[in-house]
């Protein structure tokens, strides 16, 4: 229930990243600002699902610390992922048994018997198909190509070079805008900031995605980089706000209801006649109108 989008531009220099900030419990959502991009070293994680569970699989990569490295960095979250997810799956099912799913598969046989063992596994197995939860990397390391790596309950997936990556709820609305939007590798940053932050605003129609927003802009380390923080800047909340609203002035779908005779002489001229939907029309229209200037404002 949320929505990270990744698109990587200046022909892989730099990668721009957004985030919503809500949290969602069952059928209720509270837009937060709870941070759903956490950097370990120089790389960005984002997730979507449950905090919790982005807590204890990021457990599982803390301990390597500086070790993560663009060779060892997809092998690393990959596994981690996995593990996650198989504790996740088996942990309610072998709590009756004071047992985790290392010694289950261990001991499991000799001590549940052969058949008995096969159901329980089926059944984690089963478990484990509700596990929606989704990760996406970001980095250079010592490449010069940003990587953009995903990772969810089908396996690994990289978007290195598609350019982009967008996960959660909004996930589908926002890699289709990014698409309509013709983004690409060799985009501008200038562009790709746009892009990014019109894909996040989309993607707030899908449910459980808040309207807060966060974004970074990050870039392969340089020499003049500090070397006690990670590459990359925020963009700050008040500009937030002049992207949403250039968005809503310029490019945020609608019906373009100022050419709303237009549109009617396309029915007319095809015989279809409906007289009391200019009225209601028009009037729609001017609710639209008004409730986007109060966004604006």
């Amino acid at each position: 229930m949320t929505v990270c989008v990744a698109a990587i531009c200046e022909r892989g220099d730099v990668v721009v990243s957004a985030t919503d900030a809500a949290t969602s419990v069952g059928e209720i959502s509270s837009d937060n600002n709870l941070p759903k991009m956490i950097l370990l070293g120089d790389w960005l994680f984002m997730y979507a699902g449950e905090p919790s569970n982005a807590d204890l699989l990021l457990e599982e990569i803390r301990p390597l610390g500086g070790k993560i490295t663009r060779a060892n960095i997809r092998s690393v979250v990959h596994k981690a992922f996995q593990r996650r997810a198989s504790r996740w799956a088996s942990d309610e099912i072998l709590m009756p048994f004071d047992m985790d799913i290392d010694e289950f598969k261990r001991k499991g046989k000799s001590i549940f018997g052969e058949s008995h063992a096969a159901e329980i596994a089926r059944q984690i197995s089963e478990a484990a198909k509700n596990f929606y939860d989704q990760l996406l990397v970001v980095g250079w390391g010592d490449s010069r190509m940003a990587l953009i790596q995903e990772e969810n309950r089908g396996g690994s997936v990289s978007h290195s070079l598609l350019g982009y990556a967008a996960i959660g709820s909004g996930g589908s609305t926002a890699a289709s805008q990014l698409l309509m939007l013709k983004h690409a590798r060799h985009s501008s940053l200038t562009e790709t900031l746009y892009s990014v932050a019109a894909a996040k605003f989309s993607a707030e129609a899908a449910d459980g995605v808040g309207q807060n927003t966060v974004i970074r802009v990050a870039w392969k380390r340089k020499d003049s980089d500090s070397r006690d923080q990670p590459p990359g800047r925020f963009i700050q909340l008040q500009e937030i706000d002049v992207l949403r609203a250039m968005w809503l002035e310029s490019g945020k779908p609608k019906v373009p209801y100022l050419s709303y005779k237009d549109l009617k002489s396309v029915l007319d001229k095809s015989g279809i006649d409906f007289e009391h939907s200019i009225g209601a029309s028009v009037r729609y229209a001017e609710r639209v109108l008004a409730r986007e200037l109060v966004l604006k404002d």
